[in-house]
């Protein structure tokens, strides 16, 4: 360092000691100097000891390390889900689990976070729910396709497996058996469309919100309704903002929905709770009302309130915040409180609005594709069903029977392994005010007859009297909160059912069944705790991220129950299927088909035993009634029967139909019984 620069900084110290000299000598000021007197030494000792330099490097790196490392703990902090006791309210530990996560998110952002700020993680997370979902779906029916097609295929490879001389049959059958599954799948695609059309009817009580102010004369009429400002739910000047708010929202959002807005209805859900009044130039007083307004655009209904034409009624509907800056400012009215609160509220509103859109376009979206999924299904049915008919022209047999079953099991193990387990995204708001204590979740069980307007917010005032506010650090309050929160609220597990398929007994087609969801475990993090105020009210607000692993239960239509009692009759001493018994067992087949759940009993016959006549001996007879059954048994199998349903037995001539010596008795007592009954 020159001498020039010495000389200047013993300079800078001389005069900052001249400064405070004259003044009181208090501690502060003492370490104030020191301080500035080691911050203008530090050079000289810096730049004429060159090891000192580098210590000070290595003593840098080892702080930039440290930093990254500590960055790197907290975005890990930031990841972390926290489990959801099953027993809140008698888990010891789970007070313990709900207090760690609140005291690591405070850590994790050095306090609670900005009340009117939305984080960018909520918006993230809104995000993740939909993708999750939309993907899961996807899987899901693309899974389903390649089983289809794979089942589709070893019906069909099936039913060209048996001698050529019932060949062409076979595959008649089997082009049978497709165009009926096509008539499955069209009534499949009906039943989505009804799904579809009921889910369109049950958006009648999905809102869309908007923020509103009225300006209104000061009348003694205002004047009786009651400071909570519910009375004025009922006055026939709302009826008035009915019209401009309806036509707001379909300006705004129907191009967004491929759902046609209906007539429609609002409800005013919550009043600014200060009143806001102005005298203009001619001393006459104005009353603002500043009000989030429910419409319910895809309802037929409309309000029940007599509207009488209020005149001097000013009705403004915010888009965004220049709008309320400008009016706040036009008609001179409101404070910073009232300004930060319409510029949250209507935030909030856009993320409200926009999640519940994106949710009804993906929604009526996972109609159209499994809609489109069925379509090409039955075109691949349909190419399939042209494959069959040129095969049963050309007689071509197909022998990769065995690729085939492989393909089968493992398109079908993937599907099953798919839709067994599933995890469900969703997010939570919890907000403690006074005595009460809100939820951002509805209710979804509601009772027929009833609206979704006795779809309460409020989980339990009692819940809240427990949570005492007044001297308690805020994240025990937070974390008591989310303990009352976990022991009334529970995933709507109906939300979820699917329709998923399965092959009959049989393997001769798909069945439809509905999966059933149990709750294996459920996780939660933090994505924002905040303190803030409404107007004169304190709000502690929490918004959770919530991870739900279910376990399927899926549920099938029971098989029908029935009796089946068929002859099968052979030549003497013969246990081969001749023309006609063919016939007769593919008759037979039929019946056991309808009932496939159900044993079957195959019990080969033969001549009565007599010196003159008869089969054989006692020894034969027995051992070629057994061979006739057997030979049903093998029969069926190949015709695509499962073997374990079979029970074969013989009495030989034990039991004979018909006691005649003519040959027309004796054919009848040749003979093997299939019997199949739910006793069995």
């Amino acid at each position: 360092m020159p001498k020039s620069s010495k000389i200047m900084n013993l300079s800078r110290i001389l005069r900052f000691l001249n400064k405070m000299l004259p003044k009181k000598i208090t501690i502060s000021r003492i370490v104030q100097a020191w301080i500035f007197i080691f911050s203008c030494c530090i050079p000289f000792f810096w730049l004429e000891n060159p090891k000192a330099q580098e210590v000070a490097a290595n003593a840098q790196q080892n702080q930039d390390s440290t930093t990254n490392q500590a960055t790197n703990e907290a975005g890990q902090v930031a990841s972390y889900f926290y489990s959801v006791p099953k027993n809140p309210g008698k888990d010891k530990e789970a007070a313990g689990i709900f207090l760690k996560s609140v005291t690591d998110h405070i850590i994790q952002n050095r306090g609670i976070q900005d009340f009117y700020q939305i984080p960018q993680s909520e918006n993230s997370w809104l995000e993740t729910i939909l993708a999750t979902d939309r993907q899961w779906h996807q899987e899901l029916e693309k899974l389903e396709k390649e089983y289809r097609a794979s089942f589709s295929t070893f019906v069909n490879d099936k039913s060209g497996t048996n001698s050529n001389s019932i060949l062409i049959k076979q595959y008649s059958k089997a082009i049978n058996k497709l165009q009926s599954e096509i008539d499955i799948i069209r009534r499949q695609i009906v039943q989505i469309n009804v799904d579809q059309q009921i889910y369109i009817s049950n958006l009648r009580n999905i809102p869309l919100i908007s923020l509103v102010a009225v300006k209104m004369p000061f009348t003694a009429e205002i004047a009786a309704v009651g400071s909570n400002g519910e009375d004025l739910l009922s006055k026939s000047i709302f009826r008035n903002i009915e019209e401009p708010v309806l036509a707001h929202l379909t300006n705004l959002h129907s191009k967004k929905l491929n759902v046609p807005f209906q007539n429609g209805n609002i409800r005013i859900t919550f009043l600014y709770p200060e009143n806001i009044t102005r005298f203009d130039d001619e001393a006459n007083e104005y009353v603002y009302l500043f009000q989030r307004v429910e419409g319910f655009p895809f309802s037929q209904g409309i309000t029940s309130v007599e509207n009488r034409g209020e005149k001097n009624l000013k009705i403004e509907i915010f888009k965004n915040d220049p709008d309320i800056e400008t009016f706040l400012n036009s008609e001179n009215v409101g404070d910073q409180r009232l300004l930060n609160w319409l510029k949250k509220e209507l935030a909030y509103q856009k993320v409200n609005n926009d999640y519940t859109l994106k949710t009804i376009n993906t929604r009526i979206s996972y109609f159209t594709m499994f809609r489109n999924g069925l379509k090409d299904d039955i075109e691949k049915i349909m190419k399939n069903i042209s494959e069959l008919e040129a095969k049963r022209d050309s007689m071509d047999q197909d022998n990769g029977n065995g690729s085939i079953l492989k393909k089968l099991a493992q398109t079908r193990e993937a599907y099953e392994n798919h839709y067994l387990k599933r995890e469900i995204k969703t997010y939570e708001k919890y907000t403690l005010e006074h005595d009460v204590m809100f939820s951002s979740m509805k209710n979804s069980k509601s009772k027929k007859g009833k609206s979704a307007d006795n779809n309460n917010l409020i989980l339990d005032s009692r819940i809240a009297e427990n949570i005492p506010i007044s001297g308690r650090p805020v994240k025990d309050i937070f974390s008591d909160i989310l303990l009352s929160a976990s022991q009334n609220r529970s995933i709507n597990l109906a939300a979820y059912r699917e329709r998923v398929y399965r092959e009959n007994i049989e393997q001769t087609h798909l069945v439809q069944g509905e999966l059933e969801w149990n709750v294996e475990r459920e996780e939660y993090k933090i994505l924002k705790l905040t303190r803030g105020s409404v107007g004169s009210r304190t709000q502690f607000v929490i918004h959770l991220a919530k991870q739900t692993h279910l376990n399927s239960k899926p549920s099938f239509p029971s098989p029908k129950t029935g009796i089946c009692n068929s002859e099968i009759f052979f030549s003497q001493g013969k246990f081969t299927l001749n023309k006609s018994a063919r016939k007769d067992l593919s008759k037979a087949a039929r019946c056991l088909r309808k009932y496939p759940t159900q044993r079957v009993l195959i019990t080969g016959h033969t001549d009565p035993l007599k010196p003159n006549y008869g089969e054989g001996s006692k020894l034969n007879n027995v051992q070629l009634g057994l061979r006739r059954a057997e030979a049903i048994m093998i029969s069926l199998t190949k015709d695509g029967f499962d073997s374990g349903r079979f029970t074969i037995t013989s009495v030989g001539a034990k039991d004979p139909m018909s006691t005649g010596r003519s040959e027309k008795s004796l054919r009848k007592n040749r003979r093997a019984q299939i019997f199949s009954s739910p006793e069995i």
